[in-house]
């Protein structure tokens, strides 16, 4: 199964759901932009990628991968992996 296809299992339900990995950027405390990952990376480099980038602006940064699959990242490079995506706030558009 690639990262950017979930399957939702049970009892009564065999779906595939497509999820494409994103980038939540905090502008400001409550204050995000929501940015698409380039394609064709795997994890391990979309993570450099995020990293590299929340470095060089000084930001923090999430690479979401999936629905319960997320990386934290701050500006002095470390980095945490969740289950627990960014959500709420208010969300700019690019």
């Amino acid at each position: 199964m690639s990262s950017d296809v979930v399957r939702s299992a049970g009892p009564k339900c065999d779906v595939e759901v497509f999820f494409r990995p994103y980038i939540v950027e905090r502008l400001m405390p409550a204050v995000y932009r929501r940015v698409g990952v380039p394609e064709g990376l795997n994890a391990g480099a979309l993570i450099e990628v995020v990293r590299s980038r929340s470095s060089s602006l000084n930001r923090r940064m999430c690479l979401v991968l999936g629905p319960e699959d997320c990386w934290y990242m701050e500006p002095e490079g470390s980095i945490q992996w969740s289950d627990d995506p960014p959500r709420g706030g208010l969300v700019i558009e690019p």
